[in-house]
């Protein structure tokens, strides 16, 4: 039976043969990421998590990614950035290494198996998808990775928040970043406010009221 390390390497092997030289960069960054650990695939196979080459964030991803280079780059790269690559090989070694090897003979079922452990941190969140209430469960061994996970998860998914507006007096309460609680009042703008909190990824949180565009 192959070892994931062979396995991995296989799978990187035909990928560079199938894909274009273009991709073949990103799919050795990939196989670095991969051999690093770096990769996170939940239980349906689809949906993953993949941290950044200089590992301060984490990427969702599933038919797609979140990366500047996916989106932006999709056209030279066929949308195939280093965290896609990173996510295929992984799945697809796994995959391999349950495969019997050509020519082996079908080893007979099995009637009982033993229980899965459960995962030592795990957390359900409902999102809203495309206007569809969905739960999203993520596990993990590591509740520090967990929460980075996580935040990631939901910086992709933002909730939408609503303030009740006066149209004859200002409002009397402090309106709350949905994020990271009470807002700060601005001195510039009388009236409105903003969040001073930054995000997980260094930049500061945009959340204002009234929200912008209002």
């Amino acid at each position: 039976m192959l070892t994931f390390a062979d396995a991995l390497h296989q799978v990187a092997t035909d990928a560079q043969s199938k894909l274009p030289a273009a991709v073949h960069e990103r799919l050795a960054k990939g196989l670095l990421l991969a051999e690093q650990g770096h990769v996170w695939v939940e239980e349906d196979g689809k949906h993953g998590m993949v941290l950044s080459q200089d590992g301060r964030r984490w990427h969702v991803v599933n038919a797609a990614c979140d990366c500047p280079d996916a989106q932006y780059r999709a056209e030279m790269t066929l949308g195939l950035c280093c965290h896609r690559l990173a996510f295929g090989l992984v799945r697809r070694a796994g995959e391999l290494m349950h495969q019997p090897p050509p020519g082996a003979e079908a080893a007979p079922a099995v009637q009982v198996s033993a229980p899965l452990p459960e995962a030592p941190a795990s957390v359900n969140v409902r999102l809203m998808i495309d206007g569809r209430e969905c739960q999203w469960t993520l596990r993990d061994t590591d509740e520090a990775r967990l929460a980075e996970r996580l935040a990631a998860l939901l910086a992709r998914y933002p909730v939408e928040a609503t303030y009740p507006r006066s149209p004859s007096a200002p409002a009397t309460e402090t309106p709350v970043c949905p994020t990271h609680g009470p807002m700060k009042p601005s001195t510039k703008a009388p009236g409105s406010f903003y969040c001073t909190k930054k995000l997980y990824f260094g930049a500061y949180c945009q959340e204002r009221y009234p929200a912008q565009g209002a």
